[in-house]
């Protein structure tokens, strides 16, 4: 009885000690956390964008402008790449840095138009002129959007706040326009048919009672988190500015969306 005893005992301990040996990385080893899915980058994320300050107060004026400009040179970052087409980054930093000077030009005009010899009128005596700018980026597959915030006041003479939009394909070095991210012609019926349904969701007071004919072939629009949003500029179609985000799907590696 004993010698049974004892063999059942050892065979019990090499099945014991054999499963230890099996399931050693199993029970004994340290749990190890599970790696984490890489973020994904789309491919204009790795682009770089500097922001270029302009500050020219001259007495009444104010001017406070950040601007996104691209590297103009080569570089060796992978992850702040420059533009394959130097010529091109150059040309639209140049677009971006004259659309600057012609409102920070024309606000000084405005201030020398006004006379502040009347030391008894407040108004006058007072009176700022001011343009700010900042902006925005958006990466969507290989088109960044540049979202320039406008904000230029001269108190009366001309107030307004708009966006100024660049939309890029990093890797075709060109502007992009509403016609390339679509396959079908019909593009424009499908936003106009979108946004007179939001606005009549929304009860928008739209200047056309019947809502939105059509839109430009310069349309400003641009794609945040892979989403067509159209902008109008105050008074386009309503008196204010308004925004109207597309429920189209937007395929990152065709740069294209599908109605």
């Amino acid at each position: 009885m004993k010698k049974i005893v004892i063999l059942t005992i050892v065979v019990i301990i090499i099945i014991v000690v054999a499963l230890m040996f099996m399931n050693w990385d199993k029970w004994f080893k340290p749990r190890e956390e599970p790696t984490p899915e890489p973020e994904h980058k789309p491919i204009s994320a790795l682009y770089a964008i500097n922001d270029t300050k302009k500050t020219p107060n001259v007495g009444k004026v104010s001017v406070n402008a950040v601007l996104p400009l691209f590297d103009e040179v080569e570089s060796t970052d992978d992850n702040a790449r420059s533009l394959s087409d130097l010529s091109f980054a150059e040309e639209i930093n140049n677009e971006i840095l004259d659309l600057f000077k012609n409102y920070s030009d024309e606000i000084v005009l405005f201030k020398d138009g006004v006379s502040y010899d009347d030391d008894k009128n407040d108004v006058i005596k007072n009176k700022m002129y001011k343009l700010y700018t900042n902006y925005d980026r958006y990466n969507n597959g290989s088109i960044i959007s540049l979202v320039i915030n406008m904000d230029y006041d001269t108190y009366g003479l001309r107030s307004n706040k708009w966006k100024e939009v660049f939309n890029i394909d990093v890797e075709k070095n060109k502007k992009v326009s509403l016609s390339d991210l679509f396959s079908s012609t019909s593009y424009k019926e499908g936003i106009v048919s979108e946004i007179n349904r939001q606005a009549k969701e929304k009860n928008l007071d739209l200047i056309e009672l019947d809502g939105v004919k059509t839109i430009p072939d310069n349309q400003k629009f641009y794609i945040k988190d892979n989403k067509l949003v159209i902008y109008f500029e105050n008074s386009a179609i309503s008196k204010s500015e308004l925004e109207f985000t597309m429920p189209f799907e937007f395929s990152e590696s065709l740069n294209k969306f599908s109605l």
